[in-house]
C-alpha cells in the first residue's frame, strides 16, 4: 500500500466524527466498551510515561487499552 500524504491524512482528520464520553466504573474495562460499542477505528489517549518498571507493577490505563483494543491506539506522552 502507497504511504498516505500528510495533506491527505489532515484531510481525513478533519472530517473525522470525534467524541468524547465521561463513563464511570473500571477506567481499562468502561474505555474498551466504548471502543467496542462506537465501532472506534482510532483512540487518542495521553500516556503518563512513568517508565517501563513502574508500567509493570503498577499497570497503565493507556497501555492495557493499546494491548486489548479492537481499534488503534495513539499514545501521545505528557508533557514534562
Amino acid at each position: 500500500m502507497p504511504p498516505v500524504s500528510q495533506a491527505r491524512l489532515r484531510r481525513t482528520l478533519r472530517a473525522a466524527e470525534i467524541g468524547i464520553e465521561i463513563a464511570y466504573g473500571a477506567p481499562v474495562t468502561e474505555i474498551l466498551r466504548v471502543i467496542r460499542e462506537q465501532g472506534a477505528r482510532l483512540v487518542v489517549m495521553g500516556s503518563q510515561g512513568r517508565g517501563f518498571i513502574e508500567e509493570i507493577f503498577l499497570g497503565s490505563v493507556s497501555h492495557n487499552v493499546a494491548r486489548h483494543s479492537p481499534a488503534a491506539v495513539l499514545l501521545v506522552p505528557a508533557k514534562r
